[in-house]
């Protein structure tokens, strides 16, 4: 770079003025890319971060609804105690930007459902959720974090 500038300088001084010019746009520019390019990689890893701490606490949540969901033989208060710490722990999920998505009676899609198995209910249309075995949640963006794992309506 310097001997370029040297050889130009005493022919042209404005040629060299407006070649540095240019250089220091086009260097700015790809500072500027750089700058953006990289937030988008923090933005990422923290989001992959985020997507990997939440997916094992979601695994928490599901076992503390099967514990409510098999409360013979147990106190009201410890169902409510339950239910206080699932509530929290959802808060959590929320304040993260995650929150449950519904998919009961919703037409399957394979971008936010896993099916598990398949159903005739006549009550139902063909392609129709008929049972959550597992509640998906997805990003406020409304991307999916999870999947629902789903029993899907098929006409034998």
């Amino acid at each position: 770079m310097s001997d370029q500038i040297e050889r130009t300088s005493p022919e042209d001084p404005e040629a060299l003025a407006a070649e540095l010019r240019q250089r220091w746009i086009k260097t700015s520019a790809d500072l500027d890319n750089l700058r953006k390019r990289l937030a988008r990689e923090v933005d990422a890893a923290r989001r992959d971060e985020r997507s990997a701490i939440l997916t094992e606490l979601l695994g928490v949540i599901d076992n503390l609804e099967r514990a409510i969901a098999s409360t013979e033989g147990v106190g009201e208060e410890w169902i409510e105690g339950m239910r206080g710490i699932q509530a929290q722990m959802l808060d959590v999920c929320r304040r993260f930007g995650v929150e449950p998505f519904d998919a009961l009676q919703e037409m399957f899609d394979p971008d936010r459902h896993d099916a598990v198995s398949t159903v005739d209910d006549p009550g139902l249309p063909e392609g129709a959720i008929s049972a959550v075995l597992l509640r998906g949640y997805q990003w406020s963006d409304g991307s999916v974090l999870r999947h629902a794992h789903v029993i899907v309506v098929q006409r034998s």
